[in-house]
């Protein structure tokens, strides 16, 4: 028996194989070779047919009868059957519409020919299994608009998709009408996921993008774009989501150009100190100069500790054109594939910049401490200085070790005494290596570890801490607006080293106590900085680098020339927040990418061990430092020696870059298999 049912929308005939299959059912083969096991109510046309077991013959009678059905189908004028058919009711049975289209009483053939002819035509009658509703006008021009409007669509996408798979065979054809939209779809289902994606465009860029032969989510987006050039394969998805311009305006850089061509560095206002021996210390390969650091006997074991930053209060007034773009920048951003800074290089590399040997303008903290590193009196005030020793951090550290300390050395102690002070008050020195990851010319990763804690990484470090304590005193006692940095107390440790520990204990002391560290907050109200050990602070020591020091830089300048604050509470509020979320965002990214390209260079290492340091316990479970790659790890089941402190031995198992797309926030980059103790 020959039978006829829906199947996924489509009107399919099969040949009833086992009338009596299990639960009632009928076991039906059909022309494509599958056998389905259906309910009888389904069936909506038979007809008797010869009994066969031969495949190949029941594949030949199902195949003629729906050719058969397919010609008698082409012949029902559905069109003639509705107007022939107005005002006799709403609905009727394929039989009626068989009997009136062919002229005769309608056999299997014919019945099937009706409702296939009313199936395909979708337009003026609405089809149901048993039955057919006839349309009013209405309905049907509104079906026809939609129609055309789906047409539309569907060229509008195979235009997208054809041109899509012509750039994924490396053969680009010619670009379609809407090829903007297009690839504006496609932008937008990556950047934003297709959750935040409007339905109708969800459905557009999934249907454009299956038809170009590709995953229709965001893997298959982000391939489609960088096929057609738009992205390329390392693409930084996290930065284009901050939605920053990055590339200055023409406006902005022709401002930045005069305003450092007429500067005035004549002006009554600063403070000349030429003459006082000064120094720069920043990393290699650095371009912008943008703090510098003396201090001079003032005979009785007073000394007063001088800290210069490049005064770019005074060349970068609020509401110019290079204030509005920092503002929404809100930092410079450091990546391992480029830098893009927060003002212009015409600017900061030129006037901004503490270049040895020339002349600068600088805005100063002038302390004066005593033998034992305590602060007598400090003020601010703008000035003129000239460098006259530039060095990176590691000739400084060769220098102090050398005994080649004229102008360092000095430094160095009264940096140690201001640590020692501020260890004394609740303050923490955490010392640990940074690993820095960058991209050669030739697109090679490359790595490379900063001490943090060497001997001139420690001594700029507690002179700024000073300088930006000290700025906040200022601005709270003169009641001006600021933005402090505050800090929670950090989580309880899970263990405490001896006194005197070795150099492994107190690394892993270091690194636990980093993790129980609080993030610092923001607020225009001070709060204790539980990290530093200091009430009140805030920072202004990289007004060229963040947006927020440089709204502190303006008020302590402001505070310094007697003149009322250049910001109120509310105007203050307005951007330093905005600011702070900025650069959250930015640093998240920064990490992010760090890692991206960390796992690039190590995705070929499978297998490799590495030394390690156990730096946490509890339980079974322990943290671990990779200490040549400074990743963190933990293990579920270490042994019961493995404590704090310990050396280990781990082998990578897997690195894989995390594509931004990839949705999953669960996703990680390592892999890391516990070895054996050391």
């Amino acid at each position: 028996m020959i039978v006829e049912f829906l199947e996924g929308g489509e009107l399919v005939l099969g040949l009833v194989t086992n009338p009596q299959a299990a639960r009632g059912r009928l076991e039906v083969a059909l022309a494509n070779g599958r056998v389905l096991a259906i309910s009888p109510a389904r069936i909506l046309v038979s007809s008797d047919s010869e009994e066969t077991g031969d495949k190949a013959r029941r594949q030949a009678i199902l195949q003629e009868a729906d050719r058969r059905r397919r010609e008698l189908a082409a012949l029902v004028e559905v069109e003639v059957l509705w107007g022939v058919l107005e005002g006799e009711g709403p609905e009727f049975s394929y039989a009626e519409l068989a009997h009136l289209g062919f002229g005769r009483p309608p056999g299997p053939d014919e019945l099937s020919a009706a409702r296939r002819a009313v199936l395909d035509e979708g337009l003026r009658f609405a089809f149901a299994p048993q039955t057919a509703r006839r349309r009013e006008s209405a309905e049907i021009e509104r079906l026809k608009v939609e129609r055309e409007r789906e047409a539309r669509r569907r060229e509008h996408l195979g235009r997208g998709a054809s041109w899509i798979a012509g750039a994924l065979r490396n053969a680009p054809g010619e670009e379609p009408p809407r090829a903007g939209e297009a690839t504006g779809e496609l932008l937008n289902f990556v950047l934003n996921g297709p959750g935040s994606v409007p339905p109708p465009e969800t459905r557009d860029v999934r249907d454009m993008l299956a038809l170009a032969g590709l995953p229709a989510d965001s893997a298959g987006a982000f391939r489609a774009l960088e096929a057609l050039g738009v992205f390329h394969r390392h693409e930084n998805l996290s930065l284009r989501r901050l939605g920053l311009p990055l590339r200055f305006d023409q406006a902005v850089l022709d401002e930045a150009g005069e305003t450092a061509r007429a500067f005035d560095l004549q002006s009554a206002e600063r403070l000349d100190l030429t003459a006082l021996p000064t120094a720069t210390v920043d990393s290699p390969g650095a371009r912008e100069f943008d703090d510098a650091l003396s201090l001079e006997d003032l005979g009785g074991g007073l000394v007063r500790l001088c800290l210069h930053i490049a005064d770019v209060a005074a060349m970068v007034p609020p509401g110019s054109l290079m204030d509005k773009w920092a503002s929404g920048q809100a930092s410079t951003i450091y990546l391992p594939e480029a830098r893009h800074p927060m003002l212009p290089e015409e600017l900061t590399e030129s006037l901004c910049s503490l270049r040895q040997g020339l002349v600068r303008p600088a805005f100063s903290l002038l302390a004066t401490l005593d033998a034992q590193g305590r602060v007598l009196d400090f003020g601010f005030k703008p000035t003129l200085i000239k460098v006259d020793l530039q060095v990176s951090f590691a000739a400084a550290d060769e220098m102090l070790a050398g005994g080649r300390t004229e102008i360092l050395g000095p430094l160095e102690e009264t940096a140690r005494k201001l640590l020692a002070s501020r260890l004394r008050d609740g303050g923490l020195h955490i010392s640990l290596p940074q690993l820095s990851v960058s991209l050669a010319q030739d697109g090679r990763v490359e790595l490379s570890m900063t001490d943090a804690g060497s001997r001139s990484n420690l001594m700029v470090e507690e002179l700024m801490v000073l300088a930006n304590h000290l700025a906040a005193k200022a601005l709270m006692a003169a009641g001006a607006p600021c933005p402090y940095r505050g800090q929670d107390a950090p989580k309880t440790l899970n263990w405490y080293p001896p006194e005197n520990p070795d150099e492994r204990l107190l690394f892993a002391h270091h690194l636990a106590c980093r993790r129980s560290m609080a993030r610092a907050e923001l607020s225009l109200e001070p709060s204790f900085h539980n990290g530093l050990g200091l009430i009140p602070y805030t920072s202004f020591t990289s007004p060229m680098r963040r947006y927020i020091d440089l709204l502190v830089a303006r008020q302590l300048r402001a505070l310094s020339l007697g003149r009322p604050p250049v910001y109120g509470h509310q105007e203050m509020l307005a951007l330093s927040m905005p600011a702070e979320d900025t650069m959250r965002a930015i640093r998240r990214m920064q990490r992010t990418r760090q890692t991206y390209w960390l796992a690039s260079h190590l995705k070929n290492q499978a297998g490799r061990k590495y030394q390690a340091l156990i730096y946490d316990r509890k339980g079974r479970r322990g943290r671990v430092c990779v200490t040549e790659l400074m990743l963190e790890t933990e293990f579920g089941n270490l042994p019961p020696e493995a404590k704090p402190g310990r050396e280990c031995v781990v082998q990578l198992v897997r690195a894989t870059p995390r594509p931004d797309f990839i949705e999953d926030e669960r996703h990680d980059s390592f892999q890391f298999e516990f070895v054996s103790l050391a």
